[in-house]
């Protein structure tokens, strides 16, 4: 099973950052490799136990972010607790899957932002805003407020992070 795992891993990254250099032949390589991999874990997993596999891999993005919040709050007098931090996934992922980026720049996607113009770069992160408030807005049935602070505080520190390489490409471009 790992074994399985580790090789999908390796070839999914592969192909989130060659997807600008990959040929489309090479592109089709990989992800013929990704389905047969993912069939191999279909098989040993059971339909059923692969579909639970499959939702926690899409919502990866969601986790990470969640698990730095969890971080964060362990330190304060209002930790997360495991079943607000699953809903605040499912709110990120659901907000998340539904919103339409003019040109979405995260997780290198078609474009990253090594290749974006600076118009693009401030698009996507006006859109980016808007978003964050959709999820900020839902996320407050679910957290205190001094949850809420920190998650704006993460979320704003993203921003700026995007905002802060953005400028670091576009200079190194000339």
């Amino acid at each position: 099973f790992m074994s399985l795992l580790s090789e999908r891993t390796l070839y999914e990254r592969g192909s989130r950052f060659g997807s600008d250099i990959f040929s489309d032949e090479e592109k089709s390589v990989v992800q013929e490799n990704i389905e047969k991999l993912d069939a191999g874990l279909g098989s040993l997993l059971g339909e059923e136990d692969f579909a639970v596999y499959q939702q926690y891999e899409k919502t990866l993005p969601q986790r990470r972010s969640v698990d730095n919040l969890t971080q964060k709050l362990s330190y304060s007098g209002t930790p997360l607790g495991e079943e607000v931090a699953e809903k605040l996934i499912s709110i990120m992922a659901s907000q998340e899957g539904a919103f339409v980026f003019t040109n979405d720049l995260s997780n290198g996607g078609p474009r990253s932002l090594n290749q974006s113009s600076p118009e693009e770069v401030e698009t996507y992160l006006n859109e980016r805003g808007v978003l964050n408030t959709q999820i900020f807005n839902q996320a407050q049935e679910i957290l205190n407020e001094d949850q809420l602070d920190t998650f704006l505080e993460q979320q704003l520190e993203e921003i700026e992070r995007i905002q802060r390489w953005s400028e670091m490409s576009s200079q190194r471009r000339g």
